[in-house]
């Protein structure tokens, strides 16, 4: 009798042992990590410094390890950190579990850990800036080499109600004057000189008729008058540019400098002379010059050529202005 009493208890016990064991396995992680994924190539051509910490975003959650610029390179190593096994939207795995699928059950959202799939982008930042084109995620790829990465950057100006003298200091993404102008209000006037061609071309947002807008993208190394009816910022999103060549016609050139302020003469100090450079201060209302060929110092008000600004150049002769 005792016998029988102790086999009669077995099969609970064997049914209790095969529910511990699956309880174990479903509660410990469900799968090793992933292979990562590794791109690596230049910023910028090379022209970025280096030590600059780069990361990679999905969805705004970094997934790559700690990585440094170095030599103009950068280095991003992907790593998913996503257990498979789990679902946001099924935490306690009675879906999954009923169509005979696996699962592990987590509590909470933080819990369930769902990683990017292959495919998804990834938006690479160095020292916070973005960078263009993006990464797709897939695990296991290295040795992107050939990926040059550009740097995106924000430039934010200041606008004046009325007339403001002004250039673009980087080179938009989309270069279409609807693009650049789209986060500001109110009526908008923008005119622009073509020095080689002598001709002005306009584009007004409360135009009529699409036709009279003859105006229609916004670049690097240009100036623009822009007319505002409140004060306002403008943010342009691009990519930097150097030793950029601006052709000087002989007569009135409309160009932005559009790089960091730097005292006169030393923006115009590589051109034939003479040159004469005006500027516009909308918030003053006022002009201010500089004469190479000025007979006293004091009559020169322009003290700086800085970015964001727009400037008229007269220039004795054609000639080439490295900015």
């Amino acid at each position: 009798m005792r016998k029988g009493w102790r086999y009669m208890f077995l099969p609970l016990f064997i049914v209790l042992l095969i529910s511990f064991y699956i309880s174990f396995v479903l509660a410990s992680d469900d799968a090793p990590p992933p292979i990562p994924s590794e791109y690596w190539g230049l910023v910028d051509n090379g022209s970025v410094q280096d030590g600059l910490p780069v990361e990679g975003l999905v969805n705004g959650t970094n997934y790559a390890q700690p990585s440094q610029t170095l030599s103009g390179y950068y280095d991003i190593i992907l790593v998913g950190g996503d257990k498979e096994l789990t679902f946001n939207n099924d935490r306690n795995c009675s879906i999954h579990w009923a169509a005979g699928q696996a699962c592990v059950p987590c509590q909470n959202k933080s819990d369930c850990i769902e990683g990017p799939e292959d495919g998804d982008a990834v938006v690479v930042e160095i020292n916070g800036t973005q960078a263009s084109p993006t990464l797709a995620w897939q695990a296991g790829f290295n040795d992107r080499q050939d990926l040059v990465l550009i740097l995106i950057i924000t430039y934010n100006l200041p606008l004046y109600t009325g007339w403001n003298l002004i250039s673009i200091p980087l080179q938009p993404d989309n270069t279409t004057i609807q693009n650049v102008l789209s986060g500001l209000s109110g009526q908008i006037v923008v005119w622009y000189y073509n020095a080689s061609a002598d001709t002005w071309t306009v584009y007004d947002t409360a135009a009529p008729f699409p036709w009279l807008n003859t105006l229609h993208n916004m670049i690097y190394g240009d100036a623009y008058w822009l007319s505002s009816t409140i004060n306002q910022t403008l943010s342009a999103q691009g990519n930097t540019m150097t030793g950029y060549t601006i052709g000087l016609v002989n007569g009135w050139n409309f160009v932005g400098y559009n790089m960091s302020t730097t005292p006169m003469p030393t923006p115009i100090s590589g051109l034939t002379t003479p040159i004469v450079v005006w500027t516009y201060h909308t918030d003053s209302d006022e002009w201010k010059v500089y004469d190479t060929e000025a007979p006293f110092p004091w009559l020169n008000t322009l003290t700086e050529m800085t970015a964001g600004k727009g400037y008229w150049i007269k220039s004795s002769v054609g000639q080439n202005w490295i900015i």
